[in-house]
């Protein structure tokens, strides 16, 4: 991955950055959270997203501020 990284020109964040078995596990990247989703209709799993539920600071500081 480091390789790959280094092509595109931008740097890991080795404290940040860890391997993950998808679907087993889930990650949260860029407020959104990945991983294995189930359809409300069919019951089925699928590998999808939803929004993360770690609190974005500065969205939220933003909607108090505008209130």
């Amino acid at each position: 991955m480091r390789s790959l990284m280094a092509q595109i020109k931008l740097a890991v964040n080795e404290e940040k950055t860890r391997v993950c078995r998808v679907p087993d596990e889930t990650f949260d990247f860029l407020g959104y959270t990945f991983g294995r989703c189930y359809s409300p209709r069919t019951g089925h799993a699928y590998l999808g997203t939803r929004p993360s539920r770690k609190p974005d600071g500065h969205a939220y500081g933003a909607v108090g501020r505008a209130i």
